[in-house]
């Protein structure tokens, strides 16, 4: 197998593992599987890219680590930043552009979208939602990437969610979002666009998101005011959120809703002012 691949077999051996799999998967790109070493529990997989690969963009490129001092060749590992996402995406964009889709399990718009969550620097960050449900967006505060405050024409201040931080809230609580027409016409699976959120359901987004996202925890958000509101609106999800810990969770009941008068019910009361959208702006 090492006579047959373009990069240091040796060294890529040493750096990350014996190699048990090489398989070519655009030109100048190979996927590589190697054995656990003796203090991991799993194997690693990556991707070798040539540095002459006419699949991959110099941007994509960028992105790599070079197995050896000459950078040849390019490692993208399968972890979270690995850049592991950067080299799918260019595989199945390289494919599409030559009319050869490899296989009808992925769609380039659901690849960008999570990519955009894990590495904006190459996918870039979610944009601010100009439109919404209920007119345009007047005022915006970004909580995090993909996560915005918004204030609308006719509805007030909505909560707007990409859709890959979807993934962290229960059906439920999705269901209780408003789409765009075209997001509802065309399948939000399909578009990956934002649902959004009326201020009476953002307490349930907003507990869901932080018991997920460590991100949020120093945003300044009033978690006792989420509790508050909760507790006040919607007391049988409460109940249902304790009776699926409690049949589900690993360790049972570990966050509990508790009420904290103190706090009030304004769930923002501690962030930055928003920012007003430019095409709003006055000179």
């Amino acid at each position: 197998m090492n006579e047959q691949v373009p990069f240091d077999y040796q060294t890529l051996q040493e750096k990350y593992g014996i190699i048990r799999d090489v398989q070519p998967e655009c030109p100048g790109v190979y996927y590589v599987a190697c054995r656990a070493k003796k203090w991991e529990n799993t194997g690693t997989e990556l991707y070798a890219v040539m540095s002459d690969s006419p699949a991959i963009s110099d941007k994509a490129k960028s992105f790599g680590i070079p197995l050896t001092e000459d950078a040849h060749t390019l490692i993208y590992l399968d972890d979270f930043y690995g850049g592991w996402n950067i080299i799918t995406y260019e595989i199945h964009k390289y494919a599409d552009a030559c009319g050869n889709p490899q296989n009808l399990d992925y769609h380039l718009n659901t690849e960008i979208a999570f990519g955009m969550e894990v590495i904006p620097e190459y996918f870039g960050a979610f944009p601010i939602p100009t439109d919404t449900p209920w007119g345009k967006t007047l005022e915006h505060r970004t909580l995090m990437n993909g996560l915005f405050r918004l204030r609308t024409e006719t509805e007030g201040w909505v909560l707007a969610v990409c859709y890959p931080l979807c993934e962290d809230l229960g059906e439920t609580t999705r269901e209780m979002a408003e789409l765009l027409p075209y997001d509802r016409e065309n399948g939000i699976d399909e578009t990956c666009g934002y649902r959004f959120f009326r201020n009476c359901y953002t307490c349930l987004a907003m507990f869901e998101l932080l018991l997920a996202e460590s991100k949020l925890q120093d945003q300044g958000i009033n978690k006792g005011a989420i509790h508050n509101l909760i507790l006040r609106d919607f007391p049988d999800y409460v109940e249902q959120y304790y009776s699926y810990q409690l049949r589900y969770g690993p360790k049972g009941i570990q966050y509990w809703i508790t009420p904290s008068p103190e706090a009030g019910t304004d769930i923002f009361s501690d962030m930055a002012p928003a920012s007003l959208n430019p095409e709003n702006s006055q000179p």
